[in-house]
């Protein structure tokens, strides 16, 4: 079992942290040569390189040793009420040890524990979903939030911030893993600055490998999505273009060996590419929580959620708005997607996502060419 670190020690590795070069492959590389991080803060240049430290990161930490006082970033820390978590830690995230390159040094403002109590799922997508996500994502996050699954996502607009609301919103748990400090003045996106607080209120956690004052650089995002991965058991991607930073989540998830999931969206989207693609790869489907729910490792813990929700289908989800009207005009006659669009005076985006949920229901047919009717 891991032992807290002193105090006096931890300041050395949050010190550290401040220096972007030395990344998870050095940190190992010094700690294997020194025997704490005080002993690399004080140490020479010479002592460092011949430790395996290359010039450019010897010089780094000699600079920064220079500016930077590390009690005094450590009551800056006490004063933001921020928690400095370090790979020794007992309370570090175990699966999150797991990953080849975990973070040393995490910041964290509310709960991180170790172990989530049934787990975690990471969910990411785009910024500029569509309605088609608004739609499908919340009921598959509502059902496994109520199965006491952990959200983990990205604090961003978009597929990441409305996980973490809908989470919150069924009495859920829901980390943020961001790449910018966590402190008031640096967290991005500043959009989102009272959902972070609301996520903290509500028992869950920020959390970054960036120390306050970091500024939110675009390359920290990448690095930023092996965490998201990493505190969860799986990942679920949610409308992504083909360029779209979910995708390098994806590719995480898969070469930290966790699930990777994926719900079908309508091919003539853009933001359809990357989850279809990843299905195309062998990515799980995911068209209601319980794919999800029975593909992780926590099945014992979630039986009496899901018995609970086989038998709220006895009682039925009431229809939306547009679903009622689609009904009604189908009623009358099979109808091609644009004549659903021109009777219902709806837009293609609302019918096209209303489409794509009845007909995973059962509730309608595709019968060729775009040609819907009732089932």
């Amino acid at each position: 079992m891991s032992t807290p670190t002193p105090s006096n020690e931890k300041k050395y590795w949050v010190a550290l942290s401040h220096a972007e070069a030395l990344t998870p492959l050095y940190w190992k590389q010094l700690l294997s040569v020194f025997p704490s991080a005080e002993a690399i803060w004080h140490a020479s240049q010479k002592d460092l390189e011949n430790a395996g430290a290359t010039v450019a990161l010897a010089t780094n930490l000699i600079q920064i040793r220079k500016t930077i006082d590390p009690d005094a970033i450590m009551d800056r820390l006490a004063k933001e009420d921020i928690t400095a978590i370090v790979l020794n830690d007992e309370t570090y995230p175990r699966l999150l040890k797991e990953i080849t390159d975990p973070p040393f040094v995490l910041f964290v403002q509310g709960e991180l524990t170790a172990e989530e109590p049934v787990g975690a799922l990471g969910v990411v997508g785009t910024r500029k979903m569509s309605s088609y996500g608004q739609t499908v994502l919340p009921p598959i996050i509502a059902e496994c939030a109520r199965a006491g699954l952990t959200i983990v996502s990205g604090l961003a607009l978009g597929i990441d911030g409305l996980a973490h609301a809908t989470t919150m919103d069924n009495g859920g748990r829901t980390i943020a893993a961001i790449g910018s400090g966590i402190d008031r003045k640096s967290l991005y996106p500043w959009q989102h600055r009272q959902l972070a607080d609301r996520i903290v209120a509500s028992g869950g956690a920020i959390v970054s490998e960036y120390p306050p004052g970091t500024e939110p650089i675009a390359y920290h995002f990448p690095a930023r999505n092996r965490i998201i991965s990493g505190l969860s058991l799986g990942v679920l991607v949610t409308e992504a273009p083909k360029k779209s930073g979910a995708l390098i989540t994806a590719f995480a998830a898969i070469d930290q060996n966790r699930e990777v999931f994926a719900i079908p969206a309508p091919i003539h989207h853009p933001n359809a590419w990357g989850p279809n693609d990843l299905l195309k790869r062998g990515a799980i489907p995911v068209t209601e929580a319980q794919d999800i729910l029975h593909a992780l490792p926590i099945l014992s813990l979630v039986e009496m959620p899901l018995q609970e929700k086989k038998d709220s289908k006895k009682i039925g989800t009431p229809p939306s708005e547009t679903e009622t009207i689609i009904c009604t005009l189908l009623t009358q006659e099979t109808l091609h997607i644009d004549d659903l669009v021109r009777k219902s005076n709806l837009t293609p985006d609302a019918i096209m996502s209303t489409l794509v949920l009845m007909e995973m229901a059962g509730k309608i047919r595709n019968v060729g060419g775009m040609q819907y009717t009732l089932s």
